[in-house]
Protein backbone atom coordinates (compact mmCIF):
# COMPACT_ATOMS: atom_id res chain seq x y z
CA UNK A 1 0.00 0.00 0.00
CA UNK A 2 2.82 2.40 0.66
CA UNK A 3 4.38 1.69 -2.58
CA UNK A 4 1.37 3.32 -4.04
CA UNK A 5 1.13 6.38 -2.37
CA UNK A 6 3.72 7.97 -4.64
CA UNK A 7 1.27 7.16 -7.57
CA UNK A 8 -1.82 8.56 -5.64
CA UNK A 9 -0.44 11.57 -4.82
CA UNK A 10 1.43 12.32 -8.47
CA UNK A 11 -2.72 11.61 -9.86
CA UNK A 12 -3.98 13.98 -7.53
CA UNK A 13 -1.45 16.58 -7.79
CA UNK A 14 -2.44 16.07 -11.31
CA UNK A 15 -6.34 15.89 -10.83
CA UNK A 16 -6.68 18.65 -8.76
CA UNK A 17 -3.60 21.17 -9.67
CA UNK A 18 -2.36 20.87 -13.23
CA UNK A 19 -5.33 19.84 -15.16
CA UNK A 20 -7.63 22.60 -13.61
CA UNK A 21 -4.42 24.85 -14.56
CA UNK A 22 -4.15 23.82 -18.09
CA UNK A 23 -7.90 23.94 -18.47
CA UNK A 24 -7.97 27.35 -17.23
CA UNK A 25 -5.51 28.40 -19.34
CA UNK A 26 -6.55 26.77 -22.52
CA UNK A 27 -10.18 28.33 -21.89
CA UNK A 28 -8.23 31.98 -21.32
CA UNK A 29 -6.59 31.62 -24.48
CA UNK A 30 -9.91 30.79 -26.19
CA UNK A 31 -8.83 27.30 -27.64
CA UNK A 32 -10.98 25.19 -28.98
CA UNK A 33 -11.13 22.27 -31.66
CA UNK A 34 -14.30 21.73 -34.02
CA UNK A 35 -12.97 18.34 -35.50
CA UNK A 36 -13.34 16.82 -32.14
CA UNK A 37 -16.99 17.22 -32.60
CA UNK A 38 -17.64 16.83 -36.26
CA UNK A 39 -18.52 13.03 -36.33
CA UNK A 40 -21.23 12.58 -33.64
CA UNK A 41 -22.71 8.82 -34.00
CA UNK A 42 -25.58 9.02 -36.55
CA UNK A 43 -27.87 5.37 -37.01
CA UNK A 44 -28.25 6.57 -40.73
CA UNK A 45 -25.18 8.56 -42.49
CA UNK A 46 -22.26 7.14 -39.85
CA UNK A 47 -21.52 10.64 -38.62
CA UNK A 48 -22.83 14.31 -38.00
CA UNK A 49 -21.54 17.07 -36.35
CA UNK A 50 -22.79 17.49 -32.40
CA UNK A 51 -26.11 19.29 -32.31
CA UNK A 52 -24.97 22.51 -30.46
CA UNK A 53 -21.15 22.47 -31.21
CA UNK A 54 -19.31 25.72 -31.10
CA UNK A 55 -15.58 26.14 -31.54
CA UNK A 56 -12.93 26.86 -33.52
CA UNK A 57 -11.49 25.99 -36.65
CA UNK A 58 -8.02 26.53 -37.56
CA UNK A 59 -6.28 23.95 -39.08
CA UNK A 60 -7.42 24.95 -42.41
CA UNK A 61 -8.50 28.92 -42.84
CA UNK A 62 -10.10 30.32 -39.49
CA UNK A 63 -13.60 30.48 -38.74
CA UNK A 64 -15.88 29.87 -35.53
CA UNK A 65 -17.99 27.09 -36.29
CA UNK A 66 -21.14 26.93 -34.46
CA UNK A 67 -23.65 24.01 -35.19
CA UNK A 68 -27.38 24.57 -34.64
CA UNK A 69 -29.60 22.37 -33.03
CA UNK A 70 -30.32 20.44 -36.30
CA UNK A 71 -26.43 19.30 -36.54
CA UNK A 72 -25.62 21.69 -39.52
CA UNK A 73 -23.40 24.90 -39.73
CA UNK A 74 -26.56 27.33 -39.87
CA UNK A 75 -28.65 30.14 -37.99
CA UNK A 76 -31.10 28.12 -35.92
CA UNK A 77 -34.46 27.72 -38.07
CA UNK A 78 -37.82 28.09 -37.51
CA UNK A 79 -41.18 26.94 -38.31
CA UNK A 80 -41.24 28.09 -42.32
CA UNK A 81 -43.14 31.24 -42.77
CA UNK A 82 -45.76 32.36 -44.87
CA UNK A 83 -44.04 34.34 -47.92
CA UNK A 84 -40.83 32.50 -47.72
CA UNK A 85 -38.85 30.40 -50.37
CA UNK A 86 -36.63 28.00 -48.80
CA UNK A 87 -33.64 26.13 -50.77
CA UNK A 88 -32.05 22.95 -48.78
CA UNK A 89 -28.94 22.63 -49.91
CA UNK A 90 -27.26 18.90 -49.42
CA UNK A 91 -23.21 19.17 -49.78
CA UNK A 92 -19.73 17.90 -48.66
CA UNK A 93 -17.27 20.02 -47.08
CA UNK A 94 -17.02 22.80 -49.84
CA UNK A 95 -20.41 23.76 -48.62
CA UNK A 96 -20.12 23.21 -44.91
CA UNK A 97 -17.18 25.91 -45.45
CA UNK A 98 -15.59 25.35 -41.93
CA UNK A 99 -12.47 27.13 -43.30
CA UNK A 100 -14.23 30.70 -43.31
CA UNK A 101 -16.40 32.89 -41.53
CA UNK A 102 -20.32 31.51 -42.33
CA UNK A 103 -21.22 35.37 -43.86
CA UNK A 104 -18.09 34.66 -46.00
CA UNK A 105 -19.86 31.28 -48.01
CA UNK A 106 -21.30 31.26 -50.94
CA UNK A 107 -25.11 29.97 -49.89
CA UNK A 108 -24.86 33.00 -47.23
CA UNK A 109 -23.51 35.35 -49.93
CA UNK A 110 -26.33 34.22 -52.63
CA UNK A 111 -28.80 34.86 -50.05
CA UNK A 112 -28.21 38.31 -49.96
CA UNK A 113 -28.17 38.43 -53.55
CA UNK A 114 -31.01 36.35 -54.60
CA UNK A 115 -33.00 38.69 -52.35
CA UNK A 116 -31.86 41.90 -53.88
CA UNK A 117 -33.16 40.84 -57.24
CA UNK A 118 -36.57 39.14 -56.12
CA UNK A 119 -35.63 36.06 -56.31
CA UNK A 120 -39.29 33.62 -56.92
CA UNK A 121 -40.54 37.14 -55.59
CA UNK A 122 -40.34 35.90 -52.10
CA UNK A 123 -37.86 36.31 -49.44
CA UNK A 124 -35.38 33.55 -49.27
CA UNK A 125 -33.67 31.74 -46.87
CA UNK A 126 -31.04 29.17 -47.99
CA UNK A 127 -30.35 26.32 -45.74
CA UNK A 128 -27.10 24.75 -45.28
CA UNK A 129 -27.32 21.09 -44.85
CA UNK A 130 -24.16 20.20 -45.70
CA UNK A 131 -21.79 17.92 -44.01
CA UNK A 132 -17.61 17.74 -44.31
CA UNK A 133 -17.10 13.91 -45.80
CA UNK A 134 -20.52 13.31 -47.10
CA UNK A 135 -20.72 11.40 -49.89
CA UNK A 136 -24.25 11.34 -52.12
CA UNK A 137 -25.04 8.48 -50.38
CA UNK A 138 -25.39 10.30 -46.86
CA UNK A 139 -26.96 13.49 -48.70
CA UNK A 140 -29.70 11.06 -49.67
CA UNK A 141 -30.20 10.04 -46.48
CA UNK A 142 -30.11 13.65 -45.09
CA UNK A 143 -33.02 14.39 -47.27
CA UNK A 144 -35.04 11.34 -46.10
CA UNK A 145 -34.77 12.36 -42.24
CA UNK A 146 -33.93 16.05 -41.85
CA UNK A 147 -35.14 18.16 -44.82
CA UNK A 148 -39.40 17.42 -44.75
CA UNK A 149 -40.30 19.39 -41.50
CA UNK A 150 -38.17 22.05 -42.80
CA UNK A 151 -40.35 22.13 -46.66
CA UNK A 152 -37.97 23.26 -48.30
CA UNK A 153 -39.07 24.53 -52.05
CA UNK A 154 -35.99 23.87 -54.13
CA UNK A 155 -33.31 21.39 -53.29
CA UNK A 156 -29.86 21.51 -54.45
CA UNK A 157 -27.06 19.09 -54.81
CA UNK A 158 -23.76 20.56 -54.51
CA UNK A 159 -21.31 18.31 -56.24
CA UNK A 160 -17.77 18.34 -55.46
CA UNK A 161 -15.99 16.42 -58.23
CA UNK A 162 -12.78 16.00 -55.83
CA UNK A 163 -14.44 12.92 -53.86
CA UNK A 164 -17.96 12.78 -54.54
CA UNK A 165 -17.53 9.96 -56.55
CA UNK A 166 -14.61 7.73 -54.87
CA UNK A 167 -17.09 8.65 -51.67
CA UNK A 168 -19.75 6.35 -53.26
CA UNK A 169 -18.06 3.39 -53.26
CA UNK A 170 -16.70 0.95 -51.12
CA UNK A 171 -13.24 0.16 -52.89
CA UNK A 172 -12.56 3.78 -53.42
CA UNK A 173 -13.90 5.03 -50.28
CA UNK A 174 -11.22 6.00 -47.20
CA UNK A 175 -13.83 5.79 -44.95
CA UNK A 176 -15.72 2.66 -43.72
CA UNK A 177 -18.07 4.56 -41.50
CA UNK A 178 -20.74 5.75 -43.63
CA UNK A 179 -23.62 3.99 -45.83
CA UNK A 180 -23.03 2.80 -49.06
CA UNK A 181 -25.53 2.06 -51.82
CA UNK A 182 -25.32 -1.17 -53.47
CA UNK A 183 -26.32 -3.15 -56.34
CA UNK A 184 -28.35 -6.24 -55.03
CA UNK A 185 -29.68 -8.97 -57.80
CA UNK A 186 -31.95 -5.56 -59.52
CA UNK A 187 -32.82 -3.61 -56.82
CA UNK A 188 -30.77 -1.13 -55.23
CA UNK A 189 -30.42 -1.33 -51.50
CA UNK A 190 -28.81 1.15 -48.78
CA UNK A 191 -25.87 -1.25 -46.55
CA UNK A 192 -25.99 0.28 -43.13
CA UNK A 193 -22.96 -2.33 -42.03
CA UNK A 194 -20.88 0.40 -40.67
CA UNK A 195 -23.34 0.17 -37.74
CA UNK A 196 -21.59 -3.36 -36.71
CA UNK A 197 -17.87 -1.54 -36.95
CA UNK A 198 -16.16 -1.51 -33.65
CA UNK A 199 -15.53 2.60 -33.58
CA UNK A 200 -18.79 3.07 -34.02
CA UNK A 201 -20.37 0.51 -31.26
CA UNK A 202 -17.77 2.68 -29.13
CA UNK A 203 -19.09 5.65 -30.11
CA UNK A 204 -22.76 4.89 -29.27
CA UNK A 205 -21.70 3.00 -26.06
CA UNK A 206 -22.03 4.49 -22.70
CA UNK A 207 -18.62 5.51 -22.61
CA UNK A 208 -18.95 6.90 -25.52
CA UNK A 209 -21.75 9.27 -24.74
CA UNK A 210 -20.46 10.45 -21.43
CA UNK A 211 -17.25 11.19 -23.96
CA UNK A 212 -19.27 13.14 -26.05
CA UNK A 213 -21.59 15.28 -23.76
CA UNK A 214 -19.07 15.58 -20.63
CA UNK A 215 -15.72 15.24 -21.51
CA UNK A 216 -15.18 16.44 -24.75
CA UNK A 217 -16.57 19.77 -23.25
CA UNK A 218 -13.22 20.08 -21.62
CA UNK A 219 -10.95 22.27 -23.51
CA UNK A 220 -7.87 19.63 -22.53
CA UNK A 221 -9.88 16.64 -24.13
CA UNK A 222 -10.27 18.98 -27.66
CA UNK A 223 -6.49 19.51 -27.12
CA UNK A 224 -5.74 15.62 -26.79
CA UNK A 225 -7.78 15.17 -30.15
CA UNK A 226 -6.14 17.55 -32.32
CA UNK A 227 -2.48 16.80 -31.65
CA UNK A 228 -3.79 13.03 -32.05
CA UNK A 229 -5.91 14.30 -35.35
CA UNK A 230 -3.09 16.28 -36.58
CA UNK A 231 -0.53 13.06 -36.14
CA UNK A 232 -3.03 10.79 -37.77
CA UNK A 233 -3.26 13.17 -40.65
CA UNK A 234 0.17 13.24 -41.49
CA UNK A 235 0.43 9.67 -40.93
CA UNK A 236 -2.66 9.10 -43.93
CA UNK A 237 -0.44 11.70 -46.49
CA UNK A 238 2.58 10.29 -45.56
CA UNK A 239 1.03 6.79 -46.80
CA UNK A 240 -0.93 7.68 -49.61
CA UNK A 241 -0.12 6.11 -52.94
CA UNK A 242 1.04 9.06 -55.07
CA UNK A 243 0.26 7.05 -58.16
CA UNK A 244 -3.09 8.58 -58.70
CA UNK A 245 -3.50 11.37 -55.42
CA UNK A 246 -1.73 14.34 -56.26
CA UNK A 247 -4.23 16.24 -53.89
CA UNK A 248 -4.84 14.99 -50.17
CA UNK A 249 -7.99 13.39 -50.65
CA UNK A 250 -8.56 13.65 -54.25
CA UNK A 251 -8.15 10.68 -57.02
CA UNK A 252 -6.88 12.26 -60.20
CA UNK A 253 -8.82 9.14 -62.38
CA UNK A 254 -12.12 11.07 -61.59
CA UNK A 255 -11.15 13.55 -64.30
CA UNK A 256 -10.92 10.96 -67.24
CA UNK A 257 -13.56 8.19 -68.62
CA UNK A 258 -13.34 5.12 -66.31
CA UNK A 259 -11.01 2.61 -66.90
CA UNK A 260 -11.47 0.19 -64.38
CA UNK A 261 -14.89 -1.48 -63.61
CA UNK A 262 -14.78 -0.14 -60.09
CA UNK A 263 -14.50 3.38 -61.31
CA UNK A 264 -17.57 2.26 -63.61
CA UNK A 265 -19.44 1.44 -60.75
CA UNK A 266 -19.11 4.20 -58.60
CA UNK A 267 -20.34 6.43 -61.17
CA UNK A 268 -23.23 4.31 -62.00
CA UNK A 269 -23.79 4.62 -58.27
CA UNK A 270 -23.30 7.98 -58.21
CA UNK A 271 -25.58 8.57 -61.05
CA UNK A 272 -28.64 6.39 -59.69
CA UNK A 273 -28.42 7.95 -55.96
CA UNK A 274 -29.31 11.50 -57.60
CA UNK A 275 -31.92 9.97 -59.48
CA UNK A 276 -33.27 9.04 -55.96
CA UNK A 277 -32.85 12.30 -54.28
CA UNK A 278 -34.54 13.39 -57.63
CA UNK A 279 -38.09 11.61 -56.57
CA UNK A 280 -37.77 12.09 -53.11
CA UNK A 281 -37.47 15.26 -53.50
CA UNK A 282 -39.88 15.88 -56.17
CA UNK A 283 -42.30 13.92 -53.45
CA UNK A 284 -41.85 16.44 -51.03
CA UNK A 285 -43.34 18.86 -53.87
CA UNK A 286 -39.88 20.65 -54.31
CA UNK A 287 -37.79 21.14 -57.42
CA UNK A 288 -33.93 19.90 -57.88
CA UNK A 289 -30.68 21.63 -59.02
CA UNK A 290 -27.23 20.01 -58.85
CA UNK A 291 -24.31 22.31 -58.67
CA UNK A 292 -21.13 21.43 -60.29
CA UNK A 293 -18.12 22.94 -57.99
CA UNK A 294 -14.65 22.71 -58.39
CA UNK A 295 -11.27 21.37 -57.52
CA UNK A 296 -7.87 23.43 -56.90
CA UNK A 297 -6.64 21.53 -60.02
CA UNK A 298 -9.32 22.02 -62.44
CA UNK A 299 -9.43 26.39 -61.95
CA UNK A 300 -5.50 26.33 -61.49
CA UNK A 301 -4.79 30.03 -63.22
CA UNK A 302 -1.66 28.90 -64.56
CA UNK A 303 -0.05 25.52 -66.65
CA UNK A 304 2.01 23.98 -63.90
CA UNK A 305 1.01 21.47 -62.36
CA UNK A 306 -2.43 20.60 -64.35
CA UNK A 307 -0.19 20.44 -68.13
CA UNK A 308 1.42 17.21 -66.45
CA UNK A 309 -1.65 15.91 -65.00
CA UNK A 310 -3.45 16.20 -68.35
CA UNK A 311 -0.96 14.51 -70.33
CA UNK A 312 -0.96 11.60 -67.72
CA UNK A 313 -4.35 11.11 -68.00
CA UNK A 314 -4.52 11.72 -71.76
CA UNK A 315 -7.15 14.41 -71.51
CA UNK A 316 -7.67 17.49 -72.98
CA UNK A 317 -8.94 19.13 -69.82
CA UNK A 318 -9.72 18.26 -66.26
CA UNK A 319 -13.77 19.25 -66.69
CA UNK A 320 -14.49 15.54 -67.52
CA UNK A 321 -16.69 14.61 -63.48
CA UNK A 322 -18.46 18.15 -64.64
CA UNK A 323 -19.50 17.26 -68.05
CA UNK A 324 -20.88 13.92 -67.33
CA UNK A 325 -22.72 14.91 -64.62
CA UNK A 326 -24.30 18.04 -66.96
CA UNK A 327 -25.22 14.72 -69.23
CA UNK A 328 -26.46 12.83 -66.36
CA UNK A 329 -28.98 15.68 -65.46
CA UNK A 330 -30.04 15.93 -69.37
CA UNK A 331 -30.68 12.88 -69.32
CA UNK A 332 -32.55 12.32 -65.71
CA UNK A 333 -34.58 15.44 -66.45
CA UNK A 334 -33.27 18.20 -63.53
CA UNK A 335 -31.63 21.07 -63.64
CA UNK A 336 -27.99 21.09 -63.46
CA UNK A 337 -25.44 24.32 -63.27
CA UNK A 338 -21.60 23.96 -63.82
CA UNK A 339 -19.52 26.62 -62.11
CA UNK A 340 -16.01 24.51 -62.73
CA UNK A 341 -15.94 25.49 -66.35
CA UNK A 342 -16.72 29.43 -65.66
CA UNK A 343 -14.17 29.28 -62.87
CA UNK A 344 -11.56 27.74 -64.29
CA UNK A 345 -11.94 30.69 -67.50
CA UNK A 346 -12.38 33.38 -64.90
CA UNK A 347 -8.90 32.09 -62.87
CA UNK A 348 -7.04 31.78 -66.57
CA UNK A 349 -7.87 35.83 -66.87
CA UNK A 350 -6.85 36.85 -63.82
CA UNK A 351 -4.41 35.21 -62.38
CA UNK A 352 -7.22 34.46 -59.19
CA UNK A 353 -6.72 31.33 -57.00
CA UNK A 354 -9.92 30.05 -56.04
CA UNK A 355 -8.74 27.46 -53.76
CA UNK A 356 -6.59 27.22 -51.50
CA UNK A 357 -6.07 28.99 -47.49
CA UNK A 358 -2.73 29.29 -44.99
CA UNK A 359 -0.32 29.77 -48.31
CA UNK A 360 -1.89 26.95 -49.95
CA UNK A 361 -2.77 28.37 -53.16
CA UNK A 362 -4.36 25.85 -55.21
CA UNK A 363 -5.37 23.55 -53.55
CA UNK A 364 -7.76 22.70 -50.72
CA UNK A 365 -10.73 24.31 -50.11
CA UNK A 366 -12.28 27.45 -51.95
CA UNK A 367 -10.84 30.09 -50.14
CA UNK A 368 -12.89 33.87 -49.92
CA UNK A 369 -12.07 34.56 -53.30
CA UNK A 370 -13.77 30.87 -54.33
CA UNK A 371 -16.81 31.39 -52.09
CA UNK A 372 -17.14 35.00 -53.62
CA UNK A 373 -16.79 33.86 -56.89
CA UNK A 374 -19.11 30.71 -57.11
CA UNK A 375 -22.04 33.41 -55.35
CA UNK A 376 -21.43 35.56 -57.95
CA UNK A 377 -21.75 33.03 -61.31
CA UNK A 378 -24.77 31.34 -59.09
CA UNK A 379 -26.73 34.44 -58.88
CA UNK A 380 -26.16 35.74 -62.13
CA UNK A 381 -27.23 32.70 -63.28
CA UNK A 382 -30.48 32.23 -60.98
CA UNK A 383 -31.51 35.79 -61.33
CA UNK A 384 -31.03 35.88 -65.41
CA UNK A 385 -33.53 33.17 -64.94
CA UNK A 386 -35.91 35.41 -62.62
CA UNK A 387 -35.91 37.96 -64.91
CA UNK A 388 -36.28 36.03 -68.09
CA UNK A 389 -39.84 34.79 -66.28
CA UNK A 390 -40.97 38.08 -66.04
CA UNK A 391 -40.73 38.54 -70.28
Amino acid sequence: MHSLLPGIKLLLIWLLIILPGVELGLRALDFSFYWAFSRFPDHYRGYAPMPGADARQDIEGHARIRINRYGYRDRDWTDKPAGVHRIAVLGDSITAAVQVPIEDTWWRQLEVRLQACGYRGKTVEIMNFSVSGYGTAQQLETLRHHLAPHRPDEIWVAFFPGNDVTDNHPVLSEDPLRPYLRRVEDDWKMDYAFRDLPEYRRKISRPGQLYYSFLLRMRSVQAIAMVHGVFSKQARIKGLDRTWIWEPGIDARVYAPPQQAVWEEAWETTRTLVRMIRDETRALGATLRVLGFSTGAQVYPGDEPVTPMMERLDVPDLLYPNWLMGRFADKDDYDYIDLAGPLAAQARATGAFFHGLNGQNGQGHWNHTGHAAAAELLAGRLCGEQAGDRY
